[in-house]
């Protein structure tokens, strides 16, 4: 396993509650939104940095075009558990996913690409298998991320409400993590082929030309 940051793929992000008190859950649409839970803004420029990545998305993905584009493109993905690279998406097709973010999070596109190439790079995926089956495209979802092993994720909803989450259990919302790349992207071979594991092989099976290597061993 990579030392770099992964999230779980089975217990995952469940939002953490202050003093022990019970969990809050972010509810569906039609019910209402828990409080955001009070915490420390990021602690150096790169957790800033990176907050300030997923933070534009969530919002980004309060425009149903560019929800629809994004889940579009994460079922197209060949790549083990329908990753995306994360810069490549923003400046594929013309650049119109930097441009739809910018314009939806009211951030400059210039702002969001430095942002971007400063990271280094980054993989956007639902980490949970079940995310990834009950996720249809809806505002029913939140952009989290997390830049070291132990770093408690955060996360934003399309609201531009922050919370801070563990890695217990997932919580009911679907979650899209936006974190350091563990997969070789380079070495993915076009679209009919998915490069999978045993432990996604209920929603990730080879297709055409057979496996491949992943980012992690």
């Amino acid at each position: 396993m990579s030392r770099r940051t992964r999230f779980p793929l089975v217990a995952l992000l469940a939002v953490a509650a202050c003093d022990r008190d019970p969990p809050t859950v972010p509810a569906a649409p039609g019910t209402p939104r828990p409080t955001p839970i009070a915490s420390a803004p990021p602690a150096t420029t790169e957790a800033a940095r990176a907050e300030r990545l997923a933070a534009a998305v969530a919002r980004a993905l309060r425009n149903p075009h560019f929800r629809a584009d994004l889940k579009q493109r994460i079922d197209a993905s060949p790549v083990r558990e329908r990753k995306l690279h994360f810069q490549r998406f923003l400046t594929d097709a013309g650049r119109r996913a930097l441009g739809d973010i910018a314009r939806e999070s009211r951030l400059p596109a210039a702002t969001l690409e430095a942002d971007a190439t400063a990271a280094g790079a980054l993989e956007l995926y639902l980490p949970v298998p079940e995310h990834r089956r009950r996720w249809s495209g809806d505002e029913n979802v939140l952009v989290a991320t997390a830049l070291r092993d132990g770093d408690a994720p955060v996360a934003y909803d399309l609201d531009g409400q922050r919370y801070v989450l563990d890695r217990d259990q997932p919580p009911t919302t679907p979650v899209i993590a936006i974190v350091p790349a563990e997969t070789d992207f380079d070495r993915v071979a076009g679209p009919a082929r998915a490069i999978c594991v045993p432990s996604d092989e209920d929603d990730c099976a080879p297709q055409g030309g057979g496996g491949g290597g992943g980012g992690s061993p």
